[in-house]
């Protein structure tokens, strides 16, 4: 699934993700070109040191979302990490820088995970999964929706970023967008992304017509939703103030269709993951 664009092309050239700074550590690495030599690196959860000498993640902060832009010169990759950051006292009156995310949801109880993103017109946009701490769920948190993040001027210094967001599905949604993006050659109209389909075990999420459709058909023996099959969904990039109400589903007949339902979904393929990466930028 791996397909290999600008960077790729400078074999000497490939990442690496250094203890540097304060920066000890992070999960997920998504991926966007800003231009020729640099791109914009998508870091979820970070370990950021309370000071540059620390050797290890012992007494980091925990941060939910962080960024990292990586330039390629002479077949060399460097990359320079960001999250943001505010002076607040201790407990003991002390002044200390406290690192806080990148991307930040103006809802109580949210925090952002990004997914993939993608550039257009000098523009990066970012799909951002909702996440909400939850002690009585499985693994402690579960996931509201995703939104997307518009960052106006990526090539700017990071603390002069302009974000906006803009929420393009809600808790109950069955077909998660966002999970990798991709253009088709010669088409200028659309952004395409992988899109999470919610199986079987996810149940409660689905009204009763769709439970009964989904067994109907695997009694038959030709439907089966396990593991994490993934769906086909493209955006206008016209309309791109608007995702929620312009998002299009592949369906099982081959039409892009706006109702997204994990019954109908053309199922692309049969175990993906929410958050994968098809290029390399």
């Amino acid at each position: 699934l791996l397909s290999f664009s600008a960077l790729a092309n400078q074999s000497k050239c490939l990442p690496s993700f250094p203890y540097s700074g304060k920066f000890r550590g992070s999960d997920a690495a998504f991926s966007i070109k800003l231009n020729s030599s640099q791109s914009l690196f998508l870091f979820g959860d970070t370990f950021v040191a309370q000071d540059e000498e620390a050797v290890g993640r012992a007494e980091s902060f925990f941060v939910h979302n962080t960024v990292g832009v990586s330039t390629c010169k002479k077949g060399v990759f460097s990359i320079n990490y960001h999250w943001n950051e505010e002076v607040v006292e201790d407990d003991q009156g002390n002044e200390i820088d406290w690192p806080s995310e990148v991307f930040v949801s103006d809802e109580e109880g949210i925090y952002y995970w990004p997914a993939d993103g993608f550039e257009h017109k000098k523009s990066i946009y970012v799909f951002l999964h909702r996440v909400k701490n939850d002690p009585t769920a499985p693994l402690r948190f579960t996931l509201e929706g995703m939104d997307l993040a518009k960052i106006e001027n990526p090539l700017d210094d990071f603390k002069n970023w302009k974000i906006t967001y803009q929420n393009i599905n809600d808790p109950k949604a069955k077909v998660i967008p966002g999970a990798a993006t991709f253009k088709l050659q010669g088409d200028k109209n659309y952004i395409y992304t992988y899109a999470f389909i919610q199986s079987k075990k996810h149940y409660g999420t689905l009204d009763l017509f769709e439970k009964n459709y989904i067994d109907f058909l695997a009694g038959l023996g030709s439907y089966e939703l396990k593991g994490h099959p993934m769906a086909i969904m493209r955006i206008d990039l016209k309309k791109l103030d608007n995702v929620q109400d312009n998002l299009q589903m592949l369906n099982i007949i081959g039409k892009w269709d706006s109702y997204a339902s994990p019954t109908f979904a053309k199922k692309v393929l049969d175990n993906g993951a929410s958050e994968m990466s098809i290029n390399f930028d």
